[in-house]
């Protein structure tokens, strides 16, 4: 089992790294660890994720817990499924983007609360591994339950009813489940709506469904573009992130939207809290100061950003990724919810994409750069010696954060790959190459 446990979910190559037997013991495991009573099990379209679903509700079943299939849905629908319904646990069988040959687990716990590798997964790794489980005297039962109607009723409650306004929209689903996921909600709405590869297909014949990689936008742009229509959406695999394309065909940066959302959220929670990732613009977290909230700079990563929101009841979350999390969501992420708020700020306003984030565009930035580096703990120590003096702030959250009066840094090892990735914002173009240039030779020392 060595490698697919990570800091946020069990990832691997499918009948390489995780086999039906190794799901098999993981569910046990899980079982063991959590002792739940009722666990919801739910699987994308990649391939084995009907022999994953049925092998780890196998061994959830040996432990004594009951399963809930809930067949195929999206990682927000399993979520929904959880928390909506009161059950103990949840599994989604899934490698969100991935390619095709990856497949894996996101484990939550009660209230869709997700477990972390500090905060139950290594645990139930050891379990996992030692061999030492606990098969219960008497079997949990499997149960089905379809959601999708109660699902898609839920997620059209973040409409706004009021709104009368039709735009021409674009959505990129990516061969991924968010055909499953937003295909019934495109249907209930007025607008006009270009659908490109909608149907599930565990190959992705098209394109990797990771839409911040913009050669992942390249059909959505030209279809924006074409159709002149007002937004372009992409989603991820499991269909928890969203990438966003204006009407001139241009991606929109995650964060800019973060505090676009945040804005809108906050006209009706004045004072709330809201979490932004450290790798996010200045300009977000002074949007959400002018519009009356509380600005929470956190760590990256969907475990880490909800166990704060909990803690502190923030209203909204953003992440750099295309994450955007929501209180009134079970504090969970959803792209196709993001998107409708984003539709409703389009709507009210009469406003193009592009304007409205036109403000946020304040800053000169470097995007997330990434690196290969023999040692991150040795590179993160060389750039605090060489920064730390004069800095105006330094911080540890995750990685190291070094701010001055007129740009900052981010670098930090990934979570998910073994990079480092790095995040440089400054008010002068100049300054910005300097700085990128020097932090770059050093990474690369």
């Amino acid at each position: 089992m060595a490698g697919i446990f990570h800091a946020y979910d069990i990832r691997g190559v499918y009948q390489k790294d995780l086999t039906p037997d190794i799901a098999e013991r993981i569910g046990l495991a899980l079982s063991n660890f959590l002792s739940p009573t009722t666990c919801v099990v739910g699987r994308d379209m990649r391939d084995g994720g009907i022999a994953l679903a049925d092998a780890i509700g196998t061994g959830l079943r040996k432990g004594g817990c009951g399963t809930i299939d809930i067949g195929l849905c999206s990682t927000p629908m399993n979520y929904f499924a959880i928390a909506n319904y009161g059950y103990d646990a949840g599994v989604q069988v899934t490698a969100s983007h991935n390619t095709a040959e990856y497949n894996g687990f996101k484990i939550c716990q009660e209230d869709a609360k997700p477990l972390s590798y500090e905060g139950g997964l290594s645990d139930i790794e050891q379990l996992a591994a030692k061999g030492n489980l606990t098969v219960s005297d008497e079997n949990g039962e499997r149960h089905s339950r379809r959601i999708t109607k109660e699902y898609h009723d839920y997620v059209l409650s973040w409409v706004d009813a009021n709104s009368k306004r039709k735009l021409k929209i674009v959505v990129d689903a990516g061969n991924g489940i968010a055909g499953v996921d937003s295909g019934p909600v495109w249907d209930r709405l007025p607008h006009d709506t270009t659908r490109l590869y909608f149907e599930p297909d565990a190959k992705f014949p098209n394109h990797v469904p990771d839409p911040m990689k913009p050669e992942n936008l390249t059909a959505l742009i030209a279809e924006v573009k074409s159709r002149h229509a007002d937004l372009g959406i992409a989603f991820d695999g499991d269909a928890d992130r969203v990438v966003f394309v204006d009407e001139t065909g241009a991606a929109a940066p995650s964060d800019s939207i973060t505090a676009l959302l945040a804005e809108e959220l906050l006209r009706k929670n004045k004072g709330a809290k809201i979490i932004i990732d450290l790798r996010s613009s200045w300009a977000a977290r002074e949007a959400v100061q002018a519009a009356g909230g509380v600005p929470v700079i956190y760590r990256v990563g969907h475990s880490y950003i909800k166990t704060r929101m909990r803690e502190l009841s923030a209203v909204f979350a953003g992440e750099l990724s295309g994450h955007y999390y929501f209180r009134d969501n079970f504090f969970t992420d959803s792209g196709i919810i993001a998107s409708l708020i984003l539709i409703n700020i389009l709507t009210r306003t009469g406003k193009p994409l592009s304007a409205l984030i036109q403000p946020y565009a304040k800053y000169h930035r470097s995007g997330e750069r990434n690196f290969r580096v023999a040692s991150p703990k040795d590179a993160l120590a060389r750039l605090e010696k060489a920064f730390s003096e004069g800095a105006k702030k330094v911080e540890k959250i995750d990685g190291l954060s070094v701010e001055f009066d007129g740009w900052w840094f981010n670098a930090r090892a990934s979570n998910t790959e073994p990079v480092m990735r790095l995040n440089v914002e400054s008010k002068s173009a100049d300054e910005l190459q300097e700085k990128l240039a020097k932090i770059e030779a050093m990474l690369r020392a």
